[in-house]
Parts: structure tokens; C-alpha cells; sequence
């Protein structure tokens, strides 16, 4: 009886292992009706709604999430060219999270005319990341020897306003992504990478690395360097490293 039993036992979880491996696994939202649903809400909800409303500085934010769903399903329709030009031409007024949001959207949907209000913010801005961010568009647009000396320019006139070591940092990687388009290499050479590697480089801070291959659909790697400018290791004594599957919807530089 008890044999009897087991089998019976064995075969209905044979059965139900079955019955499991022939289940898809699959992400409900990812279907083609939901993401219809999705892109629907998007564009209705997050944009259109809020470019319904004017541009002032209580609905900028609104106007912020509109630019981000259109950089998120890379919304190209006519209409709403005339949006974008008002965000761009009033850019210089807006905060900081409106600023990234329409320099990504206009660096991730190839959107190269807006070059005038883009130098504008170059110029004008006391933020670094903003500042990379422009002259990342600028050289989106012109890779010429002209623009790249005059984004060099740009640069050394900025260096003393980014004095912070986290500012002296994004602008020392600019520099160094500038400069290799003289050499019509878009990707740094190991020499320039040297650097951020160092003990001292933002010593007394907790740095991060991502390192990620040209490829973004293979896998790369997070590493840690401590406070003292050491990077942590395991019980191997070998570098500790976490795998990381880094996406950018942007594909901005940084």
C-alpha cells in the first residue's frame, strides 16, 4: 500500500513538473495588448495632457514627464515639434530636471535642430552635468575640427565655476570624449582611462565604476573603491564585482 502510494506520490509531481516547464514564463505588461494599452496611457496621460497646458514654472514638471515619455517610445510626430521648440526656448529658465529631460530627449531621438537654444544653455548654466549634457548634443550635431575646438574652448572657460571634485570629474571625462573625436575615435583610449583608476582620483569618496562593453546587450561589470582609494576585494583576495545589464535610453555618453 505504502508502494502504491509513493508512485502515486512520484507520478503526480512528475506531472505537475511537467506541467510547469510547459508554462511560458513570461512578464504580463510585455505583452503586445498591454503595451498597446501602455503606449495609449503614455501618450494620452503624459503627453498630450501636459502639453495641453502652457509652459510656466507650475507645470514644467508635468511638461518634464512629457519630454521623458516621449524619449521612452520615441514619439515622432509632427505636432508636437512645436512643443519641443517651446520647452528649448525656454530652457535656460527652467530647473535642472527639466534641462536633463529635454537634452536627453533630444539626444536620444537625433532631434539636431536645436543647436542655438542647446550653446545657449552651454553658455549660460552653473551645473556640470547640464554643461556635459549640452556639449554631448552640441557633437551629436557637428563633429567638425571647428565645433570640437570651440567645445575645448567652452570647456577650459568652465573649468574654474566646476571646482567640486564631482564636477571636476564630469568635465575632466568631457574632455577627454572631445578630444578623441580629433582623432575620429569615438571610444576613449585605455591610456585616458588610467586616471580614473588611481588610489587618489575622488579620494575620501565611495566611487562606483560601471564598465560596460561597446555591445550594451552583453553584460558588464560594478566594481567599488573605498574611502581610501582601494578597491574592495572578496574573500579571494581578488576585485569584488557585481554583473550589471546597463540600458540608457538616451545612449548619452556618461
Amino acid at each position: 500500500m505504502k508502494k502504491v502510494l509513493l508512485i502515486s506520490l512520484l507520478a503526480c509531481i512528475a506531472i505537475n513538473a511537467i506541467a510547469q516547464a510547459d508554462s511560458a514564463v513570461y512578464a504580463k505588461f510585455t505583452t503586445h495588448q498591454n503595451r498597446d494599452i501602455f503606449y495609449k496611457n503614455l501618450l494620452s496621460r503624459s503627453i498630450t495632457k501636459a502639453f495641453s497646458l502652457p509652459l510656466n514654472i507650475d507645470t514644467e514638471d508635468k511638461w518634464a514627464n512629457a519630454l521623458n515619455a516621449i524619449e521612452l517610445i520615441n514619439y515622432q510626430q509632427p505636432w508636437i515639434n512645436a512643443k519641443i521648440k517651446i520647452a528649448a526656448d525656454s530652457t535656460q529658465y527652467r530647473s535642472l530636471d527639466f534641462q536633463q529631460a529635454l537634452l536627453e530627449m533630444l539626444y536620444a531621438g537625433n532631434r539636431t535642430g536645436y543647436v542655438k537654444q542647446v550653446n545657449n544653455l552651454l553658455n549660460i548654466t552653473d551645473d556640470a552635468k547640464i554643461f556635459a549634457m549640452s556639449a554631448e548634443y552640441l557633437l551629436l550635431c557637428d563633429t567638425s575640427k571647428k565645433n570640437i575646438d570651440y567645445l575645448i574652448q567652452a570647456m577650459e572657460k568652465k573649468s574654474t565655476d566646476f571646482s567640486k571634485d564631482k564636477d571636476a570629474a564630469i568635465l575632466q571625462q568631457l574632455t577627454a570624449h572631445v578630444k578623441e573625436f580629433r582623432k575620429k575615435n569615438k571610444y576613449l583610449d585605455k591610456a585616458a582611462l588610467v586616471l580614473l583608476f588611481t588610489k587618489n582620483y575622488l579620494k575620501g569618496n565611495v566611487v562606483v565604476y560601471s564598465i560596460q562593453r561597446k555591445n550594451r546587450d552583453y553584460t558588464g561589470i560594478t566594481i567599488v573603491k573605498d574611502t581610501a582609494g582601494k578597491f574592495i576585494v572578496d574573500s579571494t583576495g581578488h576585485i569584488f564585482n557585481v554583473p550589471q545589464l546597463a540600458r540608457s535610453l538616451s545612449n548619452m555618453p556618461g
